[in-house]
């Protein structure tokens, strides 16, 4: 199986067991949770600078970056995402409700 059609749920829950222990009742749980797929061009953005994310991304292809702007029109690069991270995690704090969504970088 090519690492791009691993279900981006077991990627979370294998990046968990590297810091704590998740049981086979958390994975199932984890495993479980509803989650839908959607596909980036690269150049596009999952939410800009500003904006609630209504969605939480767990990245399953390519790589993503998080920037800011310094006020003045240039952009920082404040984190490079790779196969398995998270992106928009704070909106899960802000909202409850937000949906997964499995992330993949559109080939060039």
């Amino acid at each position: 199986m090519s690492g791009s059609n691993i279900s981006p749920l077991i990627r979370i829950t294998d990046k968990l067991t590297q810091y704590a222990g998740v049981s086979d009742r958390g994975r199932a749980a984890i495993s479980d949770i509803p989650h839908v797929e959607k596909v980036f061009e690269p150049g596009s953005y999952f939410v800009r600078e500003g904006d609630f994310a209504d969605s939480i991304g767990i990245l399953s292809s390519g790589f993503a970056a998080c920037q800011r702007s310094d006020g003045q029109g240039h952009r920082q690069i404040v984190s490079v995402k790779i196969p398995g991270d998270i992106i928009g995690l704070q909106s899960l704090l802000i909202s409850p409700t937000a949906i997964f969504r499995r992330l993949r970088v559109a080939k060039s």
